[in-house]
């Protein structure tokens, strides 16, 4: 399985840890864990960036465009959130 299938099962299955800024931003944008599992199942579009992290674009449970930042090292971590 490679990372960003990994990473797609994780945020699914709610087996994710959420940064501290991570979770700042998802407090201001209003997102919440179901909707980053939702990102997990209606991922439309990913892109893994120089760094190594992935940028991925789903929707949330009310069907609004979510990004996220997330970082795969064995955990499946969400860096921040974006609407």
């Amino acid at each position: 399985m490679s990372d960003l299938e990994t990473i797609l099962l994780n945020l699914r299955l709610g087996d994710f840890l959420v940064s501290r800024h991570a979770k700042e931003r998802m407090a201001s944008r209003g997102v919440n864990r179901l909707d980053i599992q939702n990102l997990g199942d209606t991922c439309y579009r990913h892109i893994q960036q120089s760094d190594g992290k992935w940028l991925l674009t789903g929707e949330d449970l009310d069907g609004e465009v979510l990004r996220a930042v997330i970082a795969y090292d064995g955990d499946t971590v969400v860096v921040t959130v974006m609407g």
